[in-house]
């Protein structure tokens, strides 16, 4: 016996999937919005993946070029600061890593580098430093490294050597832990202090003359750094030398003589938090100056323009400011 069914009782059932297309998220990461809401061309979160042209690629990797930086076995902390010297003429370039232990030469790969330096004091921040070019009025070049721990020193590329900085006076050698150039005048940091000292124009020693910033940092604070930033300001194109407080004061100057009282001038106070641990916490990139402190990464182009400072606003600061955040 066979049982037959109506037909034509029964609807088939809506289809209830929508097809899409989620193109790969090539904005990168953007942690400033939550995930229903986020743009389809940012992502929430990457690890190793790197926006690219046709979509994402996968971090680039890494090899050991030179190891053993290390005199005395369990006493050296690792490289701490990498000194790159771009040769003229007769000299090449050279490549120096800096430990607690001292300066070694880095140029070549190997596995047993020479110390070309050794620092008497390797406790605390040894190793840590900040370095600059200079090239005098006579044409003659030479490197300058500014210890946090033990001091200025410069190298001397004919002879391939580094020593203790000496010539200069008005500034212990041993205290300087900052060295910049503005302004065909090279500029010192002292330990500890608010005081930057400066050379006379085209020198690489003689007496060095203090210029205080404490009376200018309304928040306290160490001077932790001194920068250069490229702007035009409306007289034209110039360069002004930024001086940063370790509790987030910014000033800018400019001028050339920073004893010439009529010319040399403050042109604003900015306050950006509590700067990042150490001295390398500002950079120039395109055209500006980037400082990375307690609101993220900060533009000065930015606080010139009159823009308030949130730790989610910033040109390049609000897709990242909560991953920073919760380092600083």
């Amino acid at each position: 016996m066979s049982v037959g069914l109506p037909v034509g009782t029964r609807k088939g059932t809506p289809q209830t999937l929508e097809v899409g297309v989620l193109p790969a998220p090539i904005g990168g990461i953007d942690g400033s919005l939550n995930f229903a809401s986020n743009n389809p061309m940012n992502c929430v979160y990457a690890y190793n993946i790197l926006p690219s042209e046709f979509g994402l690629r996968t971090r680039l990797g890494w090899r050991e070029y030179v190891t053993g930086c290390e005199f005395t076995p369990s006493a050296g902390l690792g490289v701490r600061s990498l000194i790159p010297y771009t040769g003229t003429g007769a000299f090449g370039d050279r490549l120096f890593a800096v430990t607690n232990e001292g300066i070694w030469d880095a140029t070549s790969p190997t596995q047993t580098p020479t110390r070309v330096f050794t620092f008497p004091s390797i406790i605390s921040r040894a190793g840590f430093g900040t370095f600059a070019h200079y090239t005098t009025a006579a044409g003659a070049e030479l490197l300058l490294f500014a210890d946090e721990e033990n001091g200025l020193h410069q190298y001397d590329p004919p002879t391939n050597t580094w020593t203790l900085a000496t010539g200069i006076t008005g500034v212990p050698i041993i205290d300087i832990v900052f060295v910049v150039v503005h302004k065909l005048r090279i500029w010192f940091i002292e330990r500890d202090t608010t005081s930057a000292y400066y050379l006379p124009v085209a020198s690489i020693s003689g007496a060095a003359t203090e210029f205080t910033f404490g009376s200018k940092f309304r928040h306290g604070g160490d001077l932790v750094g001194l920068y250069n930033w490229t702007i035009d300001g409306g007289d034209g194109v110039d360069d002004y030398l930024v001086a940063v407080s370790r509790s987030g004061d910014v000033i800018p100057f400019q001028g050339e003589d920073p004893s010439a009282a009529a010319t040399w001038r403050s042109v604003g106070t900015f306050f950006v938090g509590e700067m990042a641990v150490g001295r390398r916490c500002g950079g120039e990139n395109g055209g500006d100056l980037f400082l990375v402190c307690e609101f993220g990464l900060v533009t000065l182009s930015e606080l010139l323009r009159g823009n308030i400072v949130t730790p989610q606003r910033g040109t390049m600061n609000g897709k990242i400011a909560r991953f920073l955040r919760a380092d600083f």
